[in-house]
């Protein structure tokens, strides 16, 4: 974002923000529209449509002028905090649906290994 939108460190921060704060206040809402419809694979289908349509819009922005700042990133990035919000909320939600009762605590702790596995390469 810094080089090719011309942010600087504190703006660009603020931006990858985004996602997370979006949903933070969107968890809360698909997780009641999931209790009253239903339909956890396609909210899933739903969430992975979101996510791939928020790449392919980060992809296709231009880059930006030296002198002007192009906020055009903050969509992608809204979408992002969307599909992770519907993702996540349903994801979580169907673990006890899945495996049984006795197992549902080791169904989330494997379930957090791979983001945690991805959040200890994310830097490099």
């Amino acid at each position: 974002m810094i080089t090719k939108y011309g942010f600087v460190n504190t703006e660009a921060a603020l931006l990858f923000g985004v996602p997370f704060l979006v949903s933070a206040i969107v968890c809360p809402i698909i997780g009641l529209v999931s209790d009253k419809c239903g339909r956890r694979v396609q909210f899933i289908m739903a969430a992975h449509l979101v996510l791939i349509l928020a790449f392919i819009i980060s992809i296709a922005i231009p880059d930006c002028n030296d002198t002007d700042k192009c906020y055009h990133e903050f969509i992608p990035l809204f979408l992002l905090g969307i599909g992770y919000a519907i993702y996540i909320s349903i994801f979580y939600a169907s673990i006890p649906l899945l495996v049984e009762h006795k197992n549902v605590g080791s169904a989330y702790g494997i379930s957090q290994i791979f983001p945690n596995i991805a959040l200890l390469y994310a830097p490099w």
